[in-house]
């Protein structure tokens, strides 16, 4: 009997042993509120957290997501927010990361993503998101201890739903180093720019093609501008305002692609708007 018992136990104990805490492994994440991380960001550091928000214009120099309020403007810019690095694909949580593979993996990740409402899988690193604490004077023979991050707050590894995309427009950007140019101007740049596409391919037919368009100069650069071409008949939602809202998103009525002027010609880089 006490034998039947011992197996019993022993078989009970395995089974418990082969499912690993919450928070431990990127299949196990911890369902929580991003207001629940920041008011208590030690009792989630180094686990794997399960949140939802929306992600800004997450450029390679900043990324956040915030916390979503039901019904809330994307504009609400005073909700709590962690910031974001992406760490997606099979390799995803190897340690140390490579950087080109981050770096790509990012950028990928931006484009799917950006101004999308997400439910996002990640593993918090909470002195990388709030910052080290304030550095004390090391007493006699103490080492004084340095956190260095390569990585932000929250390094995200699974998108689980896109529950919203927005574009650019919604988020309310301005920007006072831009000026919207003339339709002669705009006209310029515009065919300029079917010059470099059939440069690139003779044979591109686009002798029909003409979308809404508009052009806008860069107060700081004379010699800079940015095009700005509808990708439907009509940019519902608005034209952009900012270089914020320029930038490439899922859900933009709209692509942009930035010129240079040499010799008094606009130069641009391989055409990557649609015709």
């Amino acid at each position: 009997m006490r034998r039947h018992i011992a197996f019993a136990y022993a078989a009970l104990t395995a089974g418990c042993a082969t499912h690993p805490q919450l928070g431990t492994t990127i299949d196990t994440p911890i369902e929580t509120s991003i207001q629940a991380v920041r008011s208590n960001p030690s009792q989630f550091d180094g686990k794997y957290i399960l949140v939802r928000g929306i992600l800004d214009e997450c450029t390679s120099f900043a990324c956040d997501i915030r916390q979503v309020k039901p019904g809330a403007s994307p504009k609400d810019s005073n909700a709590p927010s962690l910031s974001v690095t992406f760490k997606m694909g099979p390799n995803a949580t190897a340690a140390p990361a490579d950087n080109q593979v981050m770096s790509l993996s990012g950028e990928l990740a931006n484009r799917l993503y950006r101004f999308s409402e997400v439910t996002a899988v990640g593993q918090y690193a909470a002195k990388c998101d709030l910052g080290p604490a304030p550095a004390k004077a090391a007493a006699d023979g103490d080492r004084e201890e340095i956190t260095i991050c390569n990585d932000r707050g929250f390094n995200i590894s699974r998108i689980m739903a896109v529950h919203k995309r927005w574009p650019a427009t919604a988020f309310g950007s301005k920007d006072e180093s831009l000026s919207v140019m003339s339709p002669t101007a705009a006209k310029g740049v515009f065919t300029s720019y079917i010059k470099a596409i059939l440069a690139v391919n003779p044979e591109a037919d686009i002798a029909e093609w003409k979308p809404p368009y508009r052009a806008f100069a860069s107060k700081d650069e004379p010699d800079t501008a940015i095009l700005c071409i509808c990708r439907g008949k009509q940019c519902d939602g608005g034209w952009p305002s900012s270089l914020i809202e320029m930038i490439s998103a899922p859900s933009n009525p709209y692509g942009c692609v930035e010129a240079s002027r040499a010799n008094g010609t606009w130069r641009f880089p391989p055409p990557s708007i649609e015709y």
